[in-house]
């Protein structure tokens, strides 16, 4: 993927590649080797899989990688990834605050958790959302005010609480994730309904 990345030749990518320190390893055991190395190290982590079926990957979005994962994060840190529903609700019990970003259409809904004293969901909007420079660099796009939709952690709780977490025992498979369950749109669970969000950003702040 990196030598892809180099092939597009697209020059911001480029320059963040050749500064950038890449490891080619499993995810899952470049985590356990260096667990202690890098604990309270990243400002953000982004779990950049975009099918949790791929390669096995479904690792590394278990609760028990999730728990450790955190452990690497400043305080203010952010974790981000593709708004798997199986995910979520169990990033959403070990982070404080965890919101859900969707576009208008609702495909691939994007996931933020932190433990940041300084977001408050109740200033969410005044503050158009925590750390937008950061997350908008995650996206690799600016974020259209009017175009996002955002569940809270309390949204996200009610619509997960029939769904099982995804732990180390319990990895999501391709026939789990192909279940058509009815919270699901357009059968793909990064979809979220976008009539069950809390709030539409629709305008930015002065």
């Amino acid at each position: 993927m990196i030598e892809k990345m180099y092939e597009q030749n697209v020059p911001d990518i480029k320059n963040m590649l050749d500064h950038s320190s890449i490891h080619y390893s499993d995810g899952l055991r470049f985590l356990h080797k260096n667990f202690e190395k890098f604990k309270g190290k990243f400002d953000i982590i982004q779990i950049g899989i975009t099918h949790v079926t791929s390669s096995g990957a479904g690792n590394l979005f278990t609760k028990e990688f999730l728990s450790k994962i955190k452990q690497w994060l400043t305080k203010d840190g952010i974790l981000s990834f593709n708004a798997y529903i199986n995910a979520v609700k169990p990033a959403a019990e070990i982070f404080q605050n965890a919101i859900v970003a969707c576009p208008p259409k609702g495909t691939i809904c994007h996931a933020f958790f932190t433990d940041s004293p300084e977001f408050k969901w109740k200033n969410l909007q005044k503050n158009y959302y925590f750390k937008l420079s950061e997350i908008e660099s995650i996206l690799h796009h600016k974020i259209t005010p009017n175009l996002t939709y955002i569940f809270s952690k309390e949204k996200i709780r009610e619509l997960t609480k029939d769904f099982k977490d995804q732990t180390d025992n319990h990895v999501v498979t391709e026939y789990f994730l192909s279940n058509k369950i009815s919270f699901y749109t357009r059968g793909d669970p990064r979809s979220w309904d976008l009539e069950k969000a809390d709030l539409i950003l629709n305008e930015k702040p002065n």
